[in-house]
């Protein structure tokens, strides 16, 4: 739980940060357009706005992969393999990581992300269902239990 609580908060701070960003990046750019700016000027501002939004995919990617590998090593869930040639930093095509843009870490592809919940909800269901048959088979007889109490309690108490 602890877990899940930091991912969602370090989520909620990438986006929060890069929301605020972006923003002001956008806000420039219609400056620039309604200012009549050069060609020029108005290109370098979108190429930020682009490596912004890169860089947020990236920082999203990175915690989404690390809070994701960790819960599925956890449950005995296996992370999609890394190539000899990702981590050289040339992947196929068919490869689940990639590096970021602006350092040298691995993330997950978004399909891999995606391959990775899907095995994680799965193996969540599996254990539930575990939990639900034993909770199934032992709700009828604690009903039957409860009766049969009330029942001697009534007749014990009708007798005083």
């Amino acid at each position: 739980m602890r877990d899940w609580v930091r991912y969602r908060c370090d989520l909620r701070r990438v986006q929060l940060a890069n929301r605020q960003e972006l923003n002001l990046l956008h806000e420039e750019y219609g400056k620039a357009i309604k200012d009549n700016n050069s060609r020029e000027q108005i290109d370098e501002i979108f190429s930020r706005i682009l490596a912004k939004a890169r860089q947020y995919q990236d920082e999203q990617a990175s915690v989404q992969t690390s809070y994701l590998c960790d819960l599925a090593v956890k449950r005995l869930i296996p992370i999609p393999e890394m190539s000899d040639a990702t981590v050289l930093g040339k992947p196929e095509p068919s490869s689940k990581w990639r590096r970021r843009t602006d350092d040298a870490r691995l993330v997950l592809t978004d399909e891999a992300l995606r391959e990775l919940r899907l095995a994680l909800r799965a193996d969540r269901r599996e254990r539930l269902e575990i939990v639900r048959s034993w909770v199934a088979a032992i709700v009828p007889g604690l009903t039957g239990l409860i009766g049969v109490i009330i029942g001697l309690l009534a007749v014990i108490l009708g007798r005083r």
